[in-house]
């Protein structure tokens, strides 16, 4: 007992000499003590969506070709056959000569379940119309064409590339 009254007794000595040790204890607790999130935001990160927006992929591809040489100011349009498609996880179970197809679901910790999505299938462009104010030059158009195609997989005649008034 001796050793431990000894060495409380020493211990605001030993604060004073170690400051940034003492420091860096002191904030280590605090930051362990702090709750890291709350079980809203994690539902909100969980999301099951696909992360596909064609809105996002047109601003993206507006914001290539304003840096092309010569495009100056450019408006993307761009048409999808169909919509982003998610394949989930199913558990098949056989009873007699049934067969039964359940989706495979995961609680994300607030009450509310989810189903797992195994694959996502992207939308496939059908077509791109460009709109800028450089499209008069031809070499522009060409760079523009090739980008897109480059970023869309569309071919040179599924994208219109028109001069901006």
């Amino acid at each position: 007992m001796s050793k431990l009254g000894e060495i409380a007794g020493k211990l605001p000595d030993i604060i004073k000499n170690n400051k940034y040790i003492t420091a860096a204890v002191i904030i280590g607790i605090i930051l362990m003590v702090l709750p890291t999130s709350t079980s809203k935001q994690k539902a909100e990160t969980t999301s099951n969506e696909p992360p596909f927006s064609l809105s996002e992929q047109e601003k993206k591809l507006e914001d290539i070709l304003k840096r092309l040489d010569g495009a100056g100011n450019v408006k993307v349009m761009l048409t999808l056959e169909s919509g982003a498609e998610e394949i989930l996880a199913y558990d098949t179970t056989l009873r007699d000569t049934e067969e039964k197809n359940d989706v495979v679901t995961v609680n994300n910790g607030s009450g509310v379940t989810e189903p797992i999505a195994v694959k996502y299938i992207y939308p496939k462009y059908l077509g791109a119309a460009i709109v800028c104010e450089g499209a008069d030059s031809s070499i522009v158009r060409l760079n523009i064409i090739e980008t897109v195609a480059a970023v869309t997989g569309l071919t040179a005649d599924k994208i219109s590339v028109i001069k901006m008034k």
